[in-house]
């Protein structure tokens, strides 16, 4: 469904990407994780046909990226940025319908199957009951919800998605992702993520792609790119791995500095709320 081979792209001087390559298929999702700066929006860019490769080609259904026309790729690619948009006051109903506009044409206007499908939409993520509110007195939360299901409006066939729990909750971070999965796996979407929770990750990833200094440091399953070894190696920490009581996939704990005052107060705590 997406396939990267060989990419490389270079602003200025500076080389951001190496030689990257990797394939999404469809009902599958990929994770693009790696430190600030590895080039990880630059490779989301390249594949939604915002920019183009110095070298190396980037294929959707077999089509290099840069042979559809706009509204042509719209229609089988879809983008949620960090940034998802800015709150006008437009009503929660009327953003999700902007979603639509890949398939509008002149002087048909919107018809009873557009209408469908953002109602539809409005219902999976919850936002049937706010459909008339406006978007800029919505919570953070919400927002991303709204900017969620104008993307999946667009009826997509490959959704990327940068960052996507950025600022939100524990709750909203779940809900996100249990959406995107549900749609993955019911319409056989191919997603590729960028996430920078390793944890989340790997409970929503079936691959990972480490990027550090412009290059593929590691991919494969969570178990094979979440390693002590290899997380030390890129981020200059090593934490501790352990599996997910459920899952099973690996999940990371950090390991601060220990100072001295830490050794001797933590014996005390513990002490103290056992007599409690």
């Amino acid at each position: 469904m997406v396939e990267v081979r060989e990419v490389w792209k270079a602003f200025g001087p500076r080389a951001v990407l190496r030689g990257i390559s990797f394939t999404a298929e469809a009902g599958g999702a990929v994770g693009l994780i790696g430190p600030n700066g590895a080039g990880k929006t630059t490779l989301l860019r390249l594949i939604a046909g915002v920019e183009r490769p110095d070298r190396g080609v980037v294929r959707v259904e077999g089509r290099p990226v840069g042979a559809f026309r706009r509204r042509e790729l719209a229609r089988r690619l879809a983008v949620l940025s960090q940034e998802a948009f800015t709150p006008f006051p437009f009503s929660v109903y009327d953003t999700v319908m902007m979603g639509r506009h890949p398939y509008l044409r002149p002087l048909r206007g919107i018809t009873p199957r557009d209408r469908e499908i953002v109602e539809r939409v409005l219902a999976e993520v919850g936002l049937a009951e706010v459909a008339s509110e406006r978007v800029d007195r919505l919570s953070g939360g919400q927002r991303q919800l709204v900017a969620l299901a104008r993307t999946m409006a667009q009826e997509p066939r490959v959704l990327l998605l940068d960052e996507p729990t950025t600022f939100l909750d524990l709750g909203h971070q779940v809900r996100v992702l249990d959406l995107v999965r549900r749609w993955q796996r019911e319409r056989g979407l191919a997603v590729v993520m960028v996430l920078h929770d390793l944890n989340l990750a790997a409970l929503y990833c079936d691959r990972l792609v480490l990027i550090h200094g412009g290059r593929v440091a590691a991919s494969g399953r969570a178990a094979e790119v979440l390693t002590p070894e290899v997380l030390e190696s890129v981020y200059g920490t090593r934490p501790v791995l352990v599996p997910h009581p459920v899952r099973g996939v690996p999940q990371l704990f950090v390991q601060p500095d220990q100072l001295p005052e830490d050794r001797n107060e933590t014996p005390r705590r513990v002490r103290s709320a056992g007599r409690e």
